[in-house]
C-alpha cells in the first residue's frame, strides 16, 4: 500500500494527491474531497458548529499511516468482538481481520467493497463519497473522503428480514506511534426490510489514535434500521463519527449512542425524514471522567408531512470533564402534521465538569408539535445518606444512583444483542469515574 510509512502532519495528508490503490469513481472523488478540504480548511472555534471543541491539537498533530504487521488481540478485545451474535466486520488498527463476505452471511444481505461491487452499489457509495458538503463543518467527512481506501458496502435486500446484527468494529490497540484510519461504511436498507448494525469503535490504552468514520444509510419505503453506536477508549484515543440517514416512505431509525471516557468523541449524526410517515427515534448516554471530551451534534429534516422525531439524550459527567449536545430540529414549509421532542439530561458530578447543552428548533410551518428541554443537576445527598443508611459506602452509592440515571437509556438500547455489552462498557466507566 503507497501509504505514509513515518507519522506526518494530519493537516499536510491533504497537500498532494493520494498514493492510495483505487479505480477511477475512488480517484475522483478522493480528488475533489482533497480540493474541497484546501478550500474549506479545518475548523476553529470562530465555526458555529465547533465552537466548544478547537481541533488544533489534534490536527496539528503526526500520525502513521502506514501498514504494519496486525496485532495480537488481547484477551479483552477479543471477548469484545466475539461477545455479540452477530454478522462480522471487523478492522483492528489498519488491517482488516473478519468480513461477513468471507464467511457465511445470512440470506438477503451482500456485504462487498466498492472497487469491487457491481455498478449499482458502486455509484450509492460514490454519492456517500461527494456528500461532503464545503465548508470548515464539514471538513473530516472531506478528510476521510480523500483518505478512506475503500468503501464497505452493505446492501439489505427489499423484504429481507436479518436474524443477526451486522457488527461494524474498529478497534484500535498495540499501537507504538500515533496512528490514524479513516473507514467508510454505506448501508442500503431495501423496501420493506429488517435490519440491525452495532458500530463498534474502541481501543487500549496505547499511543494516541484517530479513527475518523462515515457510516452513511438510505433506508427504503417500510423498511426498519436499528442501529447501536458504541464508543470506549484509552485515554489518548480520539473518535470521529459522521453519519448522513435518509428516510423513505413510513420508514423507521431507531438509533441509540453510548460513548464512555476516551480522550475526544465526536458525533455528527444528520437525518433526513425524506418520506411521508416516517420517524426517527434517537438516543444517547455518554460516562465522562478525567479530561474526557465528548460531543454530540444531532440535527433532524423533516422534509415530509406527518413524520415524527423524538431525541432523548443523557450524561453523567466527572472529573474535568466537557459535554456538549447540540440537537436541532429543521421543519420544512411542507412538513405539515410534524411531531418531534427534544430532551437532554445530565448528572454533573464534579465543580470542574462542564455540560453545553444547545437544543434548537427551526420550524417554517404552523400544523406541528415541537418541543424541547434540558435539564442539569447533582446527586441529592439525601438519597446518597439512605443508601449509606443501609451498608453501602459512599462511593458504591454515588455509582448505584448514577447507574440508575443510565439504566433507562441501556434499556432504550434498540439492538437487544448490544444491550448487555452497553451495561457492562456503563458500569466500567463508573467505576473508573470514581463518581
Amino acid at each position: 500500500m503507497g501509504t505514509p510509512l513515518k507519522p506526518i502532519p494530519y493537516s499536510a495528508l491533504f497537500e498532494t494527491p493520494s498514493a492510495l490503490p483505487s479505480d477511477e469513481i475512488l480517484a475522483a472523488a478522493r480528488a475533489t474531497a482533497r480540493e474541497r478540504l484546501k478550500r474549506s480548511g479545518f475548523p476553529n472555534l470562530k465555526t458555529e458548529d465547533w465552537k466548544y471543541l478547537d481541533v488544533a491539537e489534534f490536527v496539528g498533530a503526526a500520525y502513521d499511516l502506514g501498514p504494519r504487521q496486525p496485532h495480537k488481540l488481547s484477551q479483552y478485545l477479543r471477548e469484545r468482538l466475539d461477545e455479540t451474535d452477530a454478522m462480522p466486520v471487523h478492522w483492528i488498527n489498519q488491517y482488516q481481520i473478519d468480513l461477513c463476505a468471507t464467511r457465511a452471511c445470512s440470506g438477503g444481505i451482500s456485504v462487498a467493497w466498492m472497487s469491487r461491487a457491481p455498478e449499482n452499489l458502486r455509484r450509492a457509495a460514490e454519492k456517500s463519497l461527494l456528500d461532503t458538503g464545503e465548508s470548515a463543518s464539514d471538513a473530516f467527512r472531506m478528510a476521510n473522503a480523500a483518505l478512506v481506501e475503500d468503501v464497505l458496502i452493505v446492501s439489505v435486500d427489499d423484504g429481507a428480514v436479518l436474524p443477526k446484527p451486522v457488527h461494524v468494529s474498529q478497534v484500535m490497540a498495540g499501537l507504538a506511534a500515533p496512528s490514524a484510519v479513516h473507514r467508510r461504511v454505506v448501508l442500503l436498507a431495501g423496501k420493506g426490510s429488517r435490519a440491525s448494525v452495532i458500530l463498534d469503535v474502541s481501543g487500549d490504552e496505547g499511543a494516541a489514535s484517530l479513527v475518523n468514520l462515515v457510516f452513511d444509510a438510505r433506508i427504503g419505503e417500510g423498511a426498519k434500521l436499528k442501529l447501536a453506536v458504541n464508543h470506549r477508549g484509552g485515554s489518548a484515543s480520539r473518535h470521529l463519527v459522521s453519519s448522513r440517514i435518509t428516510l423513505a416512505e413510513s420508514a423507521l431509525l431507531q438509533a441509540s449512542i453510548h460513548a464512555h471516557t476516551g480522550k475526544l468523541v465526536r458525533t455528527d449524526l444528520d437525518v433526513l425524514l425524506a418520506g411521508r410517515h416516517s420517524r426517527a427515534e434517537l438516543t444517547g448516554l455518554s460516562v465522562l471522567s478525567g479530561e474526557s471530551r465528548i460531543h454530540h451534534r444531532v440535527t433532524v429534516r423533516h422534509e415530509a408531512p406527518e413524520c415524527a422525531s423524538d431525541q432523548l439524550f443523557k450524561a453523567i459527567l466527572a472529573g474535568s470533564s466537557r459535554y456538549e449536545y447540540t440537537g436541532r430540529v429543521e421543519v420544512g414549509r411542507g412538513a405539515v402534521k410534524t411531531e418531534s421532542k427534544q430532551l437532554n439530561r445530565n448528572l454533573v458530578l464534579s465543580d470542574n465538569a462542564t455540560a453545553y447543552v444547545r437544543p434548537q428548533l427551526r420550524i417554517l410551518n404552523d400544523d406541528v408539535k415541537c418541543s424541547h428541554g434540558s435539564s442539569t443537576g447533582q446527586l441529592e445527598p439525601d438519597e446518597v445518606f439512605y443508601l449509606e443508611s443501609r451498608g453501602l459506602d459512599e462511593a458504591s452509592s454515588r455509582t448505584l444512583l448514577a447507574f440508575g440515571f443510565a439504566e433507562e437509556m441501556i434499556g432504550r438500547v434498540p439492538v437487544e444483542e448490544f444491550r448487555t455489552l452497553a451495561e457492562r462498557d456503563t458500569l466500567a466507566a463508573l467505576k473508573s469515574a470514581n463518581v
